[in-house]
């Protein structure tokens, strides 16, 4: 094991049996910093390690209040500021929280100060001075990211997405035309004809350090027909953002799976089926077949199981032609067999649980006169985690007729046009 990171045994969850069962966070921090730790790690390491310590006692804690019959209590006071200084929401959920009140805990939405709040807060507080003071250069901000994702060590290449063009209201007025515009991660704006839809917006509170200023807020935004998300996970989900787009938005719609997460938020949500098509305005939508039901290959303590149908991409009619939107998904036969898409906004990551690199040179060429509008790349401080970090460069060297590959920057317009008939 020489050599191995910390941080790297975390994701493959070896570091609960070798640190947390063996010896106290505070007796390993000191045995990091005199150099006697046998693995070696680095100060971005330990800083992970804490995190992740904490999240196992928040975790364990829970699980023994759950089984006494007690509620549990997850959020600090909208009030008070994190371990960075900043705002946090009355409701905000981090990754792993969100997931274990899915799953395990029973959740209460205003909380007051709890000693598992706090645990996190002080072990926050002491990662960041780890990362910040002790060694300088380190930015702080590392130790947002989530402590099973290994750190930037330097060794694999960060693709960047171009600078954002931010836009606003203007955007959502009346048009004569179709607009596409990538919202960063895995997220699009659409304004057809006067009609305005968000897929997957992820504009606020992530947990994992974003490299991409936003092009909007959700704040900024005067006022959307629909809201669609194509599956639970966080960077397609966001509870905090489907929440602040609350009183722009008219509806929200995804799998019943998902929809059934969204009403218990409040949020007005209709579930729909694999292949059903519904209207938004003059824009009719289709859910596409997705597989993406990594979770049962990782399960958790009392989790559920995933159906394929959890999941789901759309297709968009518009009066323009049709843009598809996949959705994060393993290559299906059956995507290569759809009508073909004047546009399509693609994930083109090499994770096993997305399409890979190859799969979605595959897909793309299936299509080969339809433009390709990259997504779920660019945005998020991940190097050496594969689903955030496809490399434009590596696909368009894949694709037949690689001009059709478009790298938009989070913003920018995109016109919609159907495609000629030969």
């Amino acid at each position: 094991m020489k050599g191995t990171t910390i941080s790297r045994l975390a994701m493959e969850g070896v570091s609960s049996n070798l640190i947390f069962s063996k010896v106290e966070p505070w007796t390993y921090l000191r045995q990091i910093l005199t150099g006697s730790y046998p693995l070696a790690p680095s100060i971005n390491d330990a800083a992970r390690v804490l995190l992740r310590w904490a999240d196992r006692s928040m975790y364990l804690d829970a699980r023994s209040k759950k089984e006494q019959g007690m509620r549990v209590r997850w959020c600090v006071p909208g009030e008070s500021k994190n371990a960075f200084g900043r705002q946090s929401s009355a409701r905000r959920e981090d990754f792993h929280l969100n997931h274990l009140a899915e799953h395990e805990i029973q959740k209460v939405d205003l909380m007051q100060p709890n000693e598992m709040s706090r645990r996190r807060f002080m072990t926050m507080a002491s990662a960041t001075y780890l990362s910040s003071v002790l060694v300088p250069g380190i930015p702080a901000q590392i130790v947002q990211d989530h402590p099973s994702i290994a750190p930037n060590d330097g060794t694999q290449y960060q693709a960047k997405a171009p600078a954002t063009q931010a836009f606003g209201g203007k955007a959502f007025g009346p048009s004569k035309v179709t607009t596409a515009r990538w919202l960063g991660a895995g997220g699009l704006f659409l304004n057809s004809r006067g009609t305005t839809m968000m897929l997957d917006p992820l504009l606020e509170d992530f947990h994992m350090s974003m490299i991409i200023q936003m092009p909007i807020l959700p704040q900024q935004v005067p006022h959307l027909d629909a809201l669609l998300v194509t599956h639970s996970d966080s960077d397609h989900y966001s509870v905090s953002t489907c929440r602040d787009l609350l009183s722009a938005c008219k509806s929200y719609h995804s799998t019943q799976y998902v929809a059934s997460l969204m009403n218990k938020e409040g949020f007005p949500a209709s579930g729909h089926n694999i292949g059903e098509t519904f209207p938004i305005g003059s824009t009719r939508i289709t859910l596409t077949p997705a597989d993406h039901a990594w979770q049962n290959a990782h399960p958790r303590p009392g989790q559920r199981h995933f159906d394929d149908s959890d999941a789901c991409g759309f297709r968009f009619e518009t009066a323009d032609g049709t843009i598809w939107a996949p959705g994060d998904t393993r290559l299906m036969d059956i995507h290569l067999h759809q009508p073909t898409p004047d546009a399509l906004f693609m994930d083109f990551s090499e994770d096993k649980w997305h399409f890979t690199l190859a799969g979605a040179a595959k897909l793309a060429n299936a299509y080969p006169g339809t433009p390709i509008l990259l997504s779920h790349w660019g945005t998020i401080d991940a190097p050496n985690f594969s689903p955030f970090n496809g490399d434009p460069s590596k696909f368009r060297t894949l694709l037949v007729n690689p001009g059709r590959m478009k790298t938009l920057a989070p913003g920018q317009p995109y016109i919609l046009r159907r495609l000629k008939k030969a």
